[in-house]
């Protein structure tokens, strides 16, 4: 439990600035240096990459927080249908509790172990950097599904693009949306027959924050990227969950 909380300070402690003297964070974790290197070890394997010299250790990124605290009064949901994890296999993974005919359940995760993409193509993200989230609905009635990814694409990149005007976001058949060409967020629909019910879910990543001054890729971009300094997360997360539910009403009601 100590080590779990003390990743959750250093994630707080990121936020708060990105360089630290090493003695600082041996000071207020009360660890020995082995111990700290053990943590940066863990962070590294969920994909955060410290650099550290003899005296100084340096966040690649702030691991702004999406919390239940930080979501809920900003979204007109109730509480006991969003779910929040430091860690899951894939947010569109169904999970217990989450078929309800009657409400939409959020799944929101810092990390996933095996994110996926369209065509099962891996969906990677380092701990708190980007957005994972993912809507699961249960319908009581047969649902047609042609053309809904590019519903919520299309969604998904005019709600980014009225959240950042200054740049320009275009969507690419059937789920990708992109900046200047490449990727920056992608949308995974998922469905499957339960009895008389249809499942369905639908997942979004967001590409929020990289290293700045780091390539993301000739295929990849961020937000940070494009802007030239980190992002909080959780407008864009707002941003995802409203596009998701949109469309899950205009499904609902064809």
């Amino acid at each position: 439990m100590r080590f779990l909380n003390n990743i959750l300070v250093l994630r707080a402690l990121s936020c708060v600035k990105l360089s630290w003297q090493k003695q600082e964070l041996l000071d207020i974790l009360a660890i020995r240096e082995a111990d700290l290197v053990v943590l940066f070890a863990f962070l590294a394997s969920w994909g955060v990459e410290m650099v550290c010299d003899r005296d100084t250790c340096i966040f690649p990124y702030p691991m702004y927080a999406l919390t239940k605290g930080v979501v809920a009064p900003h979204a007109d949901l109730h509480e006991k249908d969003m779910f929040f994890w430091q860690a899951v296999a894939s947010t569109n993974d169904p999970m217990y509790g989450l078929h309800d005919p009657e409400n939409a359940k959020i799944v929101f995760s810092d990390y996933q172990l095996h994110g996926r993409g369209q065509y099962q193509r891996a969906w990677d993200a380092p701990y708190a950097s980007n957005v994972l989230l993912s809507v699961h609905k249960t319908f009581k009635d047969s649902i047609d599904w042609a053309g809904f990814s590019q519903v919520t694409g299309y969604l998904l990149s005019q709600g980014l693009q009225k959240l950042y005007p200054d740049l320009a976001f275009s969507t690419k058949d059937p789920n990708d949306i992109l900046i200047s060409g490449r990727k920056v967020a992608g949308v995974l629909i998922e469905a499957n027959t339960l009895g008389a019910y249809q499942y369905a879910v639908i997942g979004v990543g967001i590409n929020v924050n990289m290293p700045i001054g780091q390539a993301v890729g000739k295929t990849r971009t961020s937000l940070a990227t494009e802007l030239g300094h980190h992002q909080d997360r959780l407008k864009p997360a707002l941003v995802a969950l409203q596009s998701a539910l949109t469309s899950l009403e205009i499904l609902g009601s064809l």
